[in-house]
């Protein structure tokens, strides 16, 4: 039922999938608005206080459970320097 109007027939065209697009999305969000998530659940992470050799800088890092100690960064001196210094401070879950 889309009328051609002087050339212009693309553009109606493009507003209905637009609107149509854009009622999905909002009802999707509507539907889903009530769901609780369990936001651990989202990615595994590792927690735990690190300290860098070379400077003695010493934080919490927060990091992607497969991400390996070598290749956490030191803001001041770089890769290669950081060491965990104790047990992680957030339990895994299973």
């Amino acid at each position: 039922m889309v009328k051609e109007i002087n050339g212009k027939q693309h553009i109606v065209i493009g507003l209905v999938i637009f609107s149509v697009n854009l009622i999905l999305r909002l009802l999707n969000i509507l539907i889903n608005m009530g769901k609780v998530l369990d936001i651990n659940s989202l990615d595994k992470h590792e927690v735990s206080m690190v300290i860098c050799l070379k400077c003695y800088k010493r934080w919490v890092c927060v990091r992607p459970q497969e991400t390996k100690l070598v290749n956490i960064e030191c803001k001041k001196c770089g890769q290669g320097y950081v060491i965990e210094t104790g047990q992680n401070l957030i339990a895994k879950s299973v």
